[in-house]
């Protein structure tokens, strides 16, 4: 997804370090399911937690860290 990035950046011609924020920070939101990384998988399977509450966990942190990293990578420009 960086290579993509980076040119929708020089496409556009703004700055790659937002774009390239960006995508940093949409891998390392996997929080709406055990799935989405491996130590969730660990959890999930010996914690005996359910998916809903991956979903409703995650939902919260994930629409904090949008909301954060909004902020930050519109001051980035």
């Amino acid at each position: 997804m960086t290579p993509i990035a980076i040119a929708m950046a020089a496409g556009f011609g703004l700055d790659v370090k937002p774009f390239i924020l960006a995508v940093m920070f949409a891998a390392n939101f996997s929080f709406f399911t055990p799935v989405g990384y491996q130590t969730n998988t660990l959890i999930y399977a010996t914690g005996l937690y359910k998916f809903n509450h991956f979903v409703i966990i995650g939902g919260i942190l994930s629409l904090i860290l949008w909301i954060v990293g909004t902020l930050v990578l519109t001051n980035a420009l």
